[in-house]
């Protein structure tokens, strides 16, 4: 075995088992179509059934399926023109944060789904703090590029406080929209009435977490967009 190789194997994660992702179709009154992009979370100890997160998007997923999981395909009848070209900040950069990457998959499987046979012990470390916080109390989280926030959304529901953020038409247009779905998702099983972080101004309950967003334009200085 050369060296190229032995390193890929030592690095490579093997699947996780349990984790499961798919897609369906949504229509609407107004003729639009959405792609929802469904995930299951963690076993939950008092639940005999799995609790699916569920996010809105505007196209297919790019990567983030694998084997047998259920994927749609848009016809040409079902796309529409950006109804937000024209919106002060947008581009082409912010327009792909409407669909979800490879590496939003991996991020949850790695950040969430524990695999003691083969996790180094500090990914075992951030796996832990993420879910049960750090001496009591839950981890907080800036996550940048959020997109549709899956990512954030996801980390909320297993018990982070997250503040979700990216460019104003995403915020308003994606993250927000689909934390709001996934509050009445998950509000469904969690009893606990932790409050509202104090630094998270519009903090919605995510599961076991916290979740709002702001806008945050990463090309400019954070300075000049503190309020």
């Amino acid at each position: 075995m050369n060296y190229r190789q032995y390193m890929q194997q030592e690095r490579h994660r093997p699947p996780t088992k349990g984790f499961k992702c798919s897609e369906d179709i949504e229509k609407y009154d107004d003729n639009l179509t959405a792609v929802i992009f469904k995930c299951n979370l963690p076993p939950i100890k008092h639940l005999n059934h799995d609790v699916i997160l569920e996010f809105n998007c505007r196209e297919p997923s790019c990567g983030a399926l694998e084997g047998d999981e259920k994927g749609v395909e848009l016809t040409d009848e079902d796309f529409a023109v950006d109804p937000n070209f024209f919106d002060e900040g947008y581009n082409l950069a912010g327009s792909t944060g409407f669909k979800i990457w490879t590496g939003s998959r991996l991020l949850i499987e790695a950040l969430t789904w524990s695999q003691p046979e083969t996790d180094c012990e500090r990914l075992r470390e951030i796996q832990d703090c993420i879910k049960n916080g750090n001496g009591g109390t839950p981890l907080h989280i800036i996550e940048l590029g959020a997109g549709v926030g899956t990512v954030g959304t996801y980390l909320a529901a297993v018990g982070a406080h997250v503040l979700l953020t990216d460019l104003p038409t995403l915020v308003d247009n994606a993250i927000e929209v689909n934390l709001e779905r996934n509050e009445r998702i998950l509000g469904t099983y969690n009893d606990d009435l932790c409050p509202t972080p104090t630094w998270l101004e519009n903090g919605r309950r995510i599961g076991m977490g916290y979740a709002d967003s702001t806008p945050l334009d990463w090309t400019k200085p954070i300075e000049e967009q503190l309020t």
